[in-house]
């Protein structure tokens, strides 16, 4: 905890003496000769400077997922030991429909994300860039390859190695989540056909 902040610390171990100044997290040689812990802890940084350059308008991105973010913790659908979604889990998703949406507003890519995503055929995994193998021997995410093939819910992470960020969502905690993103459908609908009035209905708190 820094500052009243909570955060989340991840380490690294890298085949190499010291750090140069110009090292760049996102070459993919970064994963050269790493063990499998040093490859998950990189794909974090590697996945949010990837997500920023792959969003059509990085402002109208942060909007959405600043709401989405909000909206899943009222919900009480933020927590993946749970069996339902985290940060990068939603982070990926918005960019997702930004990508879809590159012009719209804000508040219609909102009403897009619940209507995109409660009907999404799941298991189809949401993907904001290719997969493809640079050539290190590194296992990315296979729906014909082991545990792969009874992922409920991918949501794949576009940097390389591409994995499944959402392994332990069930179909019951993916069930909820379907649900929840139906009523919030209607809710946004009906604050836009109002004239943008009413949002706090939208993001009212559960009671379970």
């Amino acid at each position: 905890e820094f500052d009243g902040v909570d955060i989340d610390l991840l380490f690294a171990t890298v085949p190499i003496d010291s750090i140069p100044r110009d090292w760049d997290i996102n070459d993919d040689n970064v994963l050269r000769g790493v063990d499998v812990g040093t490859e998950k802890s990189l794909n974090g940084p590697r996945v949010t400077s990837l997500i920023e350059r792959l969003v059509p308008h990085f402002d109208s991105f942060l909007q959405l997922v600043r709401c989405v973010r909000y909206w899943v913790k009222k919900r009480g659908l933020y927590a993946n030991k749970m069996g339902y979604l985290g940060g990068v889990n939603w982070n990926i998703l918005s960019a997702f429909i930004c990508q879809l949406y590159p012009n719209a507003a804000p508040a219609l890519l909102l009403e897009r994300f619940f209507f995109i995503l409660r009907d999404w055929k799941w298991p189809t995994p949401i993907l904001l860039t290719p997969q493809y193998d640079a050539g290190l021997g590194l296992e990315s995410w296979d729906p014909s390859y082991g545990a792969n093939r009874f992922h409920t819910m991918p949501i794949l992470t576009p940097a390389y190695p591409s994995m499944n960020s959402s392994f332990a969502v069930s179909p019951q905690t993916l069930e909820v989540m379907v649900e929840e993103m139906a009523s919030a459908l209607e809710r946004v609908r009906g604050v836009l056909a109002a004239g943008g009035v009413g949002w706090e209905e939208v993001f009212s708190p559960t009671d379970f």
